[in-house]
């Protein structure tokens, strides 16, 4: 007969699922971040062509509004009485959300100029890093603590979790930019390819993503 798992608040967890909250939860997570952090920019101002002043101010004004929203998800998801859990239900449903808004983000129509272009990006940016990023990267945080109180599994969870954001932060580091322009239409539309570039890798990323969080 198989050994009957320990259900105790206090059990420690299985190694496999180490693996799956640590090393699948950091890599999908940085999946996300890659493209509303370091990338952005890029793209807004060497492919859409908006002024840097601009489009640094549109980000730096939402990440006001970014830090306030961490209360409230963490209120939200304190709220939150489900069959699948206070944190489980909030990754189900705002993980394709984050995807669809970021394709939003990404998909902005070049022929947007002024107040219209400044909406947009304020608009999607904030749909995708204020709403839905910050339910989904919380509801994940909070798993941590609801998983086990074993202090010795959340400890191992953290740490395999660092290994997982250091791995996607590398591999997306260090390739993103030559995929783009693999997978550009145009690549010598700019140094960092052209639309269609980032939108073919994003969707190539938001797959490993998904498949991630599963």
């Amino acid at each position: 007969m198989s050994k009957k798992r320990d259900l105790s608040p206090d059990a420690k967890i299985r190694f496999g699922e180490h693996l799956a909250y640590g090393i699948s939860g950091g890599v999908a997570t940085n999946a996300v971040n890659l493209f509303i952090g370091g990338f952005l920019l890029i793209f807004y101002t060497e492919i859409m062509h908006v002024n840097p002043g601009v489009a640094a101010s549109v980000i730096g004004v939402s990440k006001i509004l970014d830090g306030l929203s961490d209360l409230v998800a963490g209120r939200v998801i304190d709220k939150t009485h489900h069959k699948l859990g206070k944190a489980r239900i909030w990754l189900l449903r705002m993980i394709p959300a984050t995807i669809v808004c970021l394709f939003l983000m990404y998909l902005m129509p070049a022929s947007l100029t002024g107040f219209a272009q400044i909406l947009y990006m304020f608009v999607t940016y904030n749909l995708v890093s204020t709403v839905c990023y910050t339910l989904t990267f919380v509801a994940f945080s909070s798993l941590n603590g609801l998983m086990t109180m074993n202090q010795a599994s959340r400890g191992l969870n953290g740490g395999i979790n660092m290994v997982g954001n250091a791995l996607a932060a590398l591999i997306g580091n260090s390739t993103i930019i030559t995929f783009v322009k693999l997978l550009s239409d145009n690549p010598e539309y700019s140094a960092y390819g052209d639309r269609a570039g980032w939108v073919k890798l994003l969707a190539i990323w938001m797959v490993l993503q998904r498949f991630h969080s599963w």
